[in-house]
C-alpha cells in the first residue's frame, strides 16, 4: 500500500517538498495528494527552439492547475543556470504573461522559466530556450499630408527598432492651419518625431481653414439683431446683423472695422478678426403747416436726425394772396424754407395775406361836376367798392365814367377788383339853344332836343350851302 504524503509544491518527479519545507524522495510506494500547492506553470512563448525571437519578447505561460497561484516568479538568462539572471521578477496572478522592455543581445541562446506559488514553496517549470535576431529589426514610418497642406521632411523613413525618426513638418496652404496629426499618432506637435519606434507607423497631417472672430456691438440707445458673435471662414461672409434704434433714435452709421451706413449689415470677404459697433442718434419731428389762403409743397412732416436739416418745403399763395412769413418754431421769411441745426421738435406755419387794390374814383373836371362817396378805396382781392355817385353841377351832365370801368351806370360799385384802378367820371354841357353861325350870311335860329348829346354836324345836316355851327358860351 502507497503512502500518503502531503505537498505544496515540487521540482521534479522524485522529489516532494512538505510544508514544513522538508524534502524526501518518493520510493514508489508513495501517492502525492494532489491539489494541496499550484502546479508548475505551463510555458507557451517563446516556444522552446524558437528562433528570430524579438529582442523584447512577450514571456507567455499558462497556470499549471492545482491550487491557484497568487504570484509567478519570471527568470530568463543566457545560462541554463540562470545564474545570474538577466530577468527575474515576479508577476501577480492571475496575470500569466510579462513583457521585456529592454533589448537582449543579438543572435543569443536564452533561457526562460516560470515558477508558481501560493504564499509557500515555488512550483517551477522546466526551461524552455529561444535564439534572439541575427540582425537588429527595423520599422517602416510613413508621413502623409492631408488635404490643404504638405509636409516638409523625409516622409518615408526607416527606423531601428526602438529608435527615433527624424523630424517631419506639416506645411498649411494659404489661409490654412495645421490641427493635429492622424492614425498611428495623434500628438499636435508640429514638428513632430515620433520617438521608440517598435512598429510600422502611418500618420497624417490635418489641415483647416482660417477662421476669423466678428463681433457687432449696439452702441447707446439700440439694440442688434442677429448673429453678435460670428466665427467666419477666411474668405467668406457673415450672416446679416440688423442694428435697431430705440424710439426717437435713428441709426446713423457703423464703426471700427467697418464704417458702413448699411443696415442691415453682411461683412464680406473676411480676411481678419472684426470688430464694428452700431451707432445711433436722437430723431425729431418737423412739422410744416399751411394758414388760411395758401398751400404747401413738399414734405410736410419729417424725422431729422439731431443736428441735421429738414429738406425744402415752399409756401405756395392762393391767387390774390402773398406769402408773408413764418410762426411758429420757426419765424423766417425765407420761402422755401429748410430748418437746419435740428435739435428738438417743431412746428412751424406759413402765413399768407389777401392782396389789396387802391380804386380811386376822379372827375374829369372838378368845375362840372363832384363825387359823392369814397373817392380813394382799399379793396381786397376780388372785393366790391363802396358805391360811388356823380354829380353834374349846373349847366352839365354826367355823360359816362372811364378808366377802369367805362360804364354809365351811376352811382357805380366796381366788383371783383384784382388790381389798382383809377376810374374817372365824364360831364358834358348842358343847353337850350344853339346859334347857327354862318359866315357873311348872319345867323338863324334854331330849336334840338336837349336831350340829346349828339350835336354833330352829321345829324343836324346843312341848309342849303350854309353849314351850322354851334357856338357854346363859356
Amino acid at each position: 500500500m502507497k503512502k500518503i504524503i502531503s505537498i505544496t509544491d515540487y521540482k521534479d518527479e522524485n522529489l516532494i517538498v512538505s510544508p514544513e519545507g522538508i524534502g524526501v524522495y518518493l520510493s514508489g510506494d508513495e501517492e502525492v495528494l494532489s491539489g494541496v500547492g499550484p502546479a508548475a506553470p505551463i510555458l507557451i512563448s517563446p516556444g522552446s527552439g524558437s528562433v528570430g525571437v524579438s529582442l523584447t519578447p512577450t514571456l507567455d505561460w499558462n497556470a499549471g492547475g492545482g491550487a491557484p497561484a497568487t504570484h509567478y516568479r519570471v527568470e530568463l538568462s543566457t545560462n541554463e543556470g540562470h545564474l545570474p539572471d538577466i530577468i527575474d521578477t515576479t508577476v501577480a496572478a492571475p496575470a500569466t504573461e510579462y513583457s521585456v522592455t529592454s533589448d537582449l543581445a543579438l543572435n543569443t541562446l536564452h533561457y526562460w522559466r516560470v515558477s508558481a506559488s501560493d504564499g509557500g514553496p515555488y512550483s517551477e517549470s522546466s526551461n524552455f530556450i529561444f535564439t534572439t535576431l541575427d540582425t537588429p529589426p527595423s520599422h517602416s514610418v510613413n508621413f502623409y499630408a492631408g488635404a490643404n497642406g504638405s509636409i516638409t521632411g523625409d516622409t518615408t523613413q526607416t527606423i531601428a527598432d526602438g529608435a527615433d525618426s527624424t523630424p517631419v513638418t506639416a506645411v498649411p496652404d494659404s489661409n490654412f492651419h495645421f490641427t493635429a496629426w492622424s492614425g498611428d499618432n495623434t500628438s499636435t506637435d508640429n514638428p513632430l518625431t515620433l520617438t521608440n519606434v517598435t512598429s510600422d507607423m502611418d500618420t497624417t497631417a490635418n489641415f483647416a481653414i482660417d477662421t476669423y472672430s466678428v463681433n457687432f456691438y449696439a452702441g447707446a440707445n439700440g439694440t442688434l439683431t442677429g448673429d453678435a458673435t460670428q466665427t467666419i471662414d477666411h474668405g467668406s461672409n457673415s450672416t446679416a446683423v440688423t442694428a435697431v434704434p430705440d424710439a426717437d433714435f435713428a441709426f446713423t452709421a457703423w464703426s471700427g472695422d467697418s464704417t458702413s451706413t448699411d443696415n442691415p449689415l453682411t461683412l464680406t470677404n473676411v480676411i481678419a478678426d472684426l470688430d464694428t459697433t452700431a451707432n445711433f442718434i436722437a430723431t425729431y419731428g418737423v412739422t410744416f403747416h399751411a394758414g388760411a389762403n395758401g398751400s404747401l409743397t413738399g414734405d410736410t412732416t419729417q424725422t431729422i436726425n439731431e443736428g441735421g436739416n429738414s429738406t425744402a418745403v415752399t409756401a405756395v399763395p392762393d391767387t390774390g394772396a402773398a406769402f408773408t412769413a413764418w410762426s411758429g418754431d420757426n419765424t423766417s421769411t425765407d420761402n422755401p424754407l429748410t430748418v437746419t441745426g435740428v435739435t428738438s421738435a417743431m412746428d412751424m406755419t406759413a402765413n399768407f395775406t389777401v392782396n389789396t387794390y387802391t380804386v380811386t374814383f376822379v372827375v374829369d373836371d372838378a368845375r362840372h361836376g363832384e363825387l359823392v362817396g369814397s373817392a380813394s378805396q382799399t379793396v381786397a382781392h376780388g372785393g366790391s367798392t363802396t358805391a360811388v355817385r356823380a354829380d353834374a353841377f349846373e349847366g352839365y351832365d354826367f355823360s359816362a365814367w372811364s378808366g377802369g370801368n367805362t360804364s354809365t351806370t351811376n352811382p357805380l360799385t366796381l366788383t371783383n377788383v384784382t388790381a389798382n384802378t383809377t376810374v374817372q367820371a365824364n360831364f358834358v354841357r348842358e343847353f337850350n339853344k344853339g346859334r347857327m353861325l354862318s359866315g357873311s350870311r348872319g345867323g338863324a335860329d334854331i330849336t334840338f332836343d336837349t336831350d340829346s348829346t349828339d350835336f354833330s354836324p352829321a345829324r343836324f345836316g346843312t341848309r342849303g350851302r350854309i353849314p351850322f355851327r354851334w357856338n357854346f358860351p363859356s
